[in-house]
Formats: C-alpha cells, sequence, structure tokens
C-alpha cells in the first residue's frame, strides 16, 4: 500500500477517499473514477481490511459496500464510529437494496448517506465535491 503523503502519485492535499467492496471491478471501476477526479484512493476487499485502512489513512470519505463478507458494512461503520469522531470520516453506505428501512438501518449504523446500486457516477461525484467544498471552507476560515 503507497504512503498516504504520495497516495497515488498525487499532492497530500487531494481528497482522501476510501472504498471498502469486495466486488473487485466495482471497487477498481470506482478506484479508478475516483482518482481521474484527483482523489487519493485506498480500497479494501472485506470489512476488516476497511476499517483497518480507515483507522490508517483517515480518508475524509469512504463508500462501503453493505454486503461484505465476514463483516457486513453495518459493522464497518459501528466499528469506526466506536474508535473515530463522528465527523473524523464521512461513511456512505452502498448497497442493493433501497427501502426505507434500508436507509434507516444504515444511519442507524452510524453511516452519513445512503446510495442506492448499482451505483449512480454522479452521486458518488455529487459527495465528493460536497466533501471538497467543506474541507475548502474549513481550510479558509482557519487563522493565518
Amino acid at each position: 500500500m503507497e504512503s498516504a503523503k504520495q497516495l497515488n502519485g498525487l499532492p497530500a492535499t487531494a481528497l482522501c477517499v476510501a472504498v471498502v467492496e469486495d466486488d473487485a471491478t466495482a471497487r477498481d471501476i470506482m478506484q479508478s473514477l475516483l482518482r481521474l477526479d484527483g482523489c487519493q484512493v485506498v480500497t479494501a476487499a472485506d470489512g476488516q481490511s476497511g476499517v483497518d485502512a480507515i483507522l490508517h489513512h483517515r480518508p475524509t470519505l469512504a463508500f462501503i459496500d453493505i454486503g461484505l463478507p465476514e463483516m457486513d458494512g453495518y459493522d464497518v461503520a459501528r466499528c469506526i464510529r466506536e474508535q473515530l469522531t463522528s465527523d473524523a470520516v464521512y461513511l456512505v453506505a452502498l448497497t442493493s437494496y433501497g427501502s426505507e428501512h434500508d436507509r434507516l438501518a444504515a444511519l442507524a449504523a452510524g453511516f452519513d448517506e445512503h446510495l442506492v446500486k448499482p451505483l449512480n457516477v454522479d452521486d458518488m461525484y455529487r459527495v465528493v465535491r460536497q466533501l471538497r467544498d467543506r474541507s475548502e471552507l474549513v481550510t479558509h476560515q482557519r487563522p493565518k
């Protein structure tokens, strides 16, 4: 795994995003699209590796599949929320289930947002832009 400072050959100021997805094709597509958008990307193929990557790299944003093997996405979110403050990382649930019950279950587990698969790329970029804008606002408000 690449170091957080030069991840993907991008500067350390690029938005760091984690993708926790067991489907290799979906994970690779998301990683490629996020890199093309200028993001640093860390990936994991299962829940425990996702928790480890998020705690180690401290991304601003994490897209997490709910249907992960062994440790599902709900447990990943709960584990992250137990160890990091709620504003430390923005968690987005990715799932094939889109009912109101599923959305509420994701929010109860600690996710900030719930997106339905197949993932709409515009929704992914909307979340990235939202976090970039928030990050830039905080950076500009810091005293010099």
